[in-house]
């Protein structure tokens, strides 16, 4: 589920990116054809591709809490929550291994091994 989201991200990204390039090549259009200065263009640019950054920036912000809120609506189990369970399951584990040593311990120290009834 994560992945579609990923691609999605990058999907928009990419999007942002080949906005950035087609706007440098109408800007150099632009200053090739006298219609505006180099500096002006370059100022243009620079403006442009500040704003791009800032609002890639929020996008992905946006799309992560999102993410984040129908993840947790839709009870879905996250790596997180997955490996605060395993560690919990080695601790009983090791629990339970430790109280079958000991019971194997007291059974050795009372005379060894299982009894059988009517014997």
């Amino acid at each position: 589920m994560s992945n579609v989201f990923e691609e999605g991200i990058n999907t928009s990204i990419g999007l942002f990116l080949f906005m950035q390039d087609k706007a440098a090549e109408a800007i150099s259009d632009l200053v090739d054809g006298g219609r505006i200065g180099a500096d002006e263009g370059r100022r243009f640019i620079d403006d442009f591709d500040r704003r791009l950054k800032k609002e890639s920036k929020e996008f992905r912000g946006v799309v992560d809490s999102e993410v984040k809120k129908i993840l947790e609506e839709s009870q879905i189990v996250t790596k997180s929550d997955l490996s605060k369970v395993m560690i919990k399951l080695d601790k009983l584990e090791d629990k339970i291994a430790d109280m079958e040593e000991g019971n194997m311990k007291n059974e050795a120290d009372e005379g060894g091994g299982s009894k059988v009834l009517g014997s």
